[in-house]
C-alpha cells in the first residue's frame, strides 16, 4: 500500500477547497440586512421571477428590546428567482407563505446566510419541484427551524446546509426529498424532535467535510428508503464524519429495503422494515391509503408510501369440533356457527348438547347454534333412551352432506331441506350448487336454497368463480329454519345491496347478523363498502310447533316471551327490515278479539244514550204543551 506524501496531501486539501468554492460561487449572491424593515423592504419588492403568480408580503411582528421579527406571508407558484435573506444576528424570520417552483442549477428557493433565525410555520411552505428547497451559508450559528408546515424538493435537497455552527431543528411539520437534510458545513447541529423528516434515499447525511457535526432524534419519525437497509434503522442516517447519530425519547427512525423484490405486504407485519429499539413500525392502512403504522411511547401516527399496496390481514379464525354431529371448521370471532346432531342410535333419541365457554340458542334441539368465541370450542351431542311406548318408531331418514356450505344432517323424504353456502374465499363469488342425486334446487343460483328431500342419501356442492374486476362478494347465510339470499352475488363499493330472508315450515325471521364486513344495515339494506360482506339470517321456531321431516324435534320458545311473534301459516317471507312474521295476534281464542267486542259495547251505548235523550226531551216537550193548554183554559 502507497502513503501518500506532503505533498498529494496538500494537492487533495486544495482540491477539497476548490469544491466547496464552486458550490459557494454557484449559489445566488446574498443581500445584507441588518435590521427587520431592511427585510421587510427586501421580500416585499421581490420578483419570483418569469412565469411565477402572486407576491409575497412581510410585516414586522412583535418585537423586543433589541430583537426584532418578521413575519411573512401570502402565496407564489411557478417562481424562478431564489430569494436570497441575509439575517442578522438580532432578527427572526417567520415564513407562515407558500412559496413554491422549479430553480435548479444549483440555485435554491431559498438562500439563507448570516447569523439569525429563519422558521417555517404552520400553514407555510418552501417547495422546489427541481432542485435544493432551502440552502443555507451559514457565517456563524444560523438557525433553521420548521415547527410546521412543508419543506420538500421533489428531486433533491430539502434543507442544504454549508458553512459553520448552523443549527438544524425539525420539531413539527413535514420535511421531505432525496437525501433529504444534508450538512458539508463545520459544526453543524440536527435536531429532529417531531414532524417527519423523510427520504426516497438517506434521510439525514453528515458529509466528511462537516467535521464536529451531531445528529439528535428525540421524537417524530425519520424515514428513509434505498437497496440494502438491513438490520439497523441508523441505516438512514449517515454520518461521514466518524460519529452517529444520538436517537432518544420517543423517536421513530425507520427504514425500508426497497430492493427486497416487493411493494404488496400484508397489514400488520413488519416485512423488510427495520426500526430503532423499543419502536414498532408495522404496515398498515389509512382509508385508501397504504404505508407505515409506527408507535414509540405516545409518539405515533401513520406515514403515507405511494406507489405500495398493504392487503387486508386475513381474519383469525379459531377450530371448532363437534362429536357427534355436522358444523366443525374453522370460524372467525364472532361469526355464527350452525350445528346438527347425527341421527340416533336405536334405541336412542337425542337428549342436549353440551359445550363449555358458548352459550347455545337451543342447548335442547338437534339443530341449534352459537357465536364463535375467539378460541377453540368442542361441543358434543348426547343421546338418552327411547321412551319404552307403544308410538310408532320415527320415519327414516336419509344423510344430506353439503360440501362448501350448511344445512348438512338427517332428513326424511319428503322434507323440505334449506342449504346456504359458506363465504366466497377472497377473490371469488358464489356460482352455483351442483349435485349427482337428481334433486332440484329451488334456486341453483342463490347462496341460500332449499331441496325436496328423496328416499336416499343426498351430496351437494357449492361452487364459486372468480369476482369482476372492482367488485367485492355479496354472501348471504341462513341459519336452522330458512333460506335467505341478497338481490346480488357481489357489488361494487358504494352499491345499494338489498337482503330477503324467506322462513321454513315450523320457523319464523328473527334478524341479522352481520358475520364481517363493517356494515350498517338499514331497513334490510345496506351500501357495499370496499371489501366482501357476509351476512346470515337468524330464524326461531315457532311456540308449539315442531319441524316436519327432521328426526329429532325442534325444541320451542315460551308463548309468554314479549319478543316472540307467531304465525299461524307453515312459513313466512321477512322483507328488507323486517324483524317478525305477520300472524294472529289476537289471543288464544282463535282469532277472537275483546276490541272489536269493546268497540260494538261502546257504539251501543252510546245509541241507547241517543235514544234516551230523545226521548225525554220529547217526552218534557209534551208535559210543556199540556200545561199551556191547561193556562189558557
Amino acid at each position: 500500500m502507497k502513503t501518500k506524501t506532503g505533498a498529494s496531501k496538500l494537492i487533495s486539501t486544495i482540491l477539497a477547497l476548490a469544491v466547496l468554492f464552486g458550490v459557494f460561487a454557484a449559489m445566488p449572491l446574498t443581500a445584507h440586512a441588518s435590521t427587520g424593515a431592511q427585510l421587510i423592504s427586501q421580500i416585499n419588492s421581490f420578483d419570483p421571477g418569469p412565469g411565477s403568480t402572486g407576491q409575497l408580503k412581510a410585516v414586522a411582528g412583535m418585537a423586543v428590546i433589541g430583537h426584532s421579527s418578521v413575519v411573512v406571508s401570502g402565496t407564489v407558484t411557478g417562481a424562478t428567482n431564489t430569494l436570497s435573506l441575509n439575517i442578522d444576528s438580532n432578527v427572526d424570520v417567520y415564513w407562515a407563505a407558500d412559496y413554491s417552483g422549479s430553480i435548479s442549477g444549483g440555485n435554491a428557493m431559498i438562500a439563507l446566510a448570516g447569523v439569525g433565525r429563519f422558521e417555517v410555520q404552520t400553514g407555510g411552505s418552501v417547495i422546489n419541484n427541481n432542485g435544493v428547497a432551502l440552502y443555507v451559508n451559514s457565517s456563524g450559528s444560523n438557525s433553521i427551524t420548521v415547527s410546521g408546515g412543508t419543506v420538500s424538493s421533489a428531486t433533491s435537497r430539502a434543507i442544504y446546509v454549508q458553512g459553520t455552527d448552523a443549527s438544524v431543528n425539525v420539531s413539527g411539520g413535514v420535511v421531505s426529498g432525496i437525501q433529504t437534510i444534508y450538512s458539508g458545513g463545520a459544526n453543524t447541529t440536527i435536531n429532529v424532535s417531531g414532524g417527519s423528516v423523510s427520504s426516497s434515499d438517506l434521510a439525514i447525511i453528515i458529509s466528511n467535510l462537516s467535521i464536529y457535526s451531531t445528529v439528535n432524534v428525540s421524537g417524530g419519525f425519520v424515514f428513509g428508503l434505498r437497496a440494502g437497509i438491513t438490520g439497523s434503522s441508523s441505516a438512514v442516517i449517515t454520518m461521514q464524519n466518524g460519529k452517529t447519530p444520538t436517537i432518544s425519547g420517543t423517536a421513530v427512525v425507520c427504514g425500508w429495503n426497497e430492493a427486497a423484490g416487493t411493494t404488496t405486504y400484508t397489514e400488520g407485519t413488519n416485512t423488510h422494515l427495520v426500526t430503532n429499539s423499543g419502536a414498532t413500525v408495522k404496515w398498515g392502512k389509512s382509508g385508501a391509503q397504504s404505508g407505515i403504522n409506527y408507535a414509540r411511547g405516545g409518539n405515533t401516527g401513520f406515514f403515507s408510501i405511494s406507489g405500495v399496496t398493504v392487503n387486508a390481514a386475513a381474519p383469525t379464525t379459531y377450530a371448532v369440533t363437534v362429536n357427534s354431529g355436522t358444523g366443525a371448521g374453522n370460524y372467525a370471532a364472532g361469526a355464527t356457527v350452525n350445528i346438527t346432531a347425527n341421527a340416533a342410535p336405536a334405541g336412542k333419541i337425542f337428549d342436549k348438547w353440551t359445550a363449555a365457554g358458548v352459550t347455545l340458542s337451543s342447548p335442547g334441539s338437534a339443530n341449534t347454534s352459537f357465536t364463535m368465541p375467539a378460541n377453540a370450542v368442542t361441543v358434543t351431542a348426547s343421546y338418552k333412551d327411547a321412551p319404552a311406548t307403544s308410538t310408532p318408531p320415527p320415519a327414516t331418514t336419509y344423510t344430506v352432506t353439503v360440501n362448501s356450505g350448511t344445512g348438512g344432517g338427517s332428513y326424511a323424504a319428503g322434507a323440505k331441506v334449506n342449504i346456504s353456502a359458506n363465504a366466497a374465499p377472497a377473490g371469488k363469488m358464489f356460482d352455483k350448487w351442483t349435485t349427482a342425486d337428481g334433486v332440484t334446487f329451488a334456486n341453483a343460483n342463490s347462496a341460500s336454497t332449499s331441496f325436496t328431500m328423496p328416499s336416499k342419501a343426498v351430496t351437494v356442492t357449492a361452487n364459486y368463480k372468480d369476482l369482476p374486476a372492482g367488485a367485492y362478494a355479496v354472501n348471504v347465510t341462513a341459519g336452522v329454519g330458512g333460506t335467505a339470499n341478497a338481490n346480488v352475488l357481489y357489488a361494487k363499493p358504494g352499491d345499494t345491496v338489498t337482503l330477503t330472508a324467506e322462513s321454513g315450515e315450523g320457523y319464523i325471521f328473527k334478524k341479522w347478523n352481520v358475520v364481517s364486513g363493517g356494515i350498517t344495515l338499514m331497513g334490510g339494506e345496506f351500501t357495499m363498502p370496499g371489501n366482501a360482506v357476509t351476512v346470515q339470517a337468524i330464524f326461531e321456531p315457532i311456540p308449539g310447533m315442531t319441524t316436519p321431516g327432521v328426526t329429532e324435534p325442534v325444541e320451542t320458545t315460551d308463548p309468554a316471551d314479549p319478543g316472540d311473534t307467531t304465525s299461524p301459516d307453515g312459513g313466512s317471507t321477512a322483507s328488507p327490515g323486517d324483524t317478525s312474521t305477520p300472524g294472529n295476534n289476537g289471543g288464544e281464542n282463535g282469532g277472537f278479539n275483546w276490541l272489536w267486542v269493546l268497540l260494538i259495547l261502546l257504539a251501543v251505548t252510546a245509541v241507547g244514550g241517543w235514544i234516551t235523550f230523545f226521548t225525554i226531551r220529547k217526552e218534557r216537550k209534551t208535559q210543556n204543551n199540556h200545561i199551556s193548554e191547561e193556562e189558557q183554559k
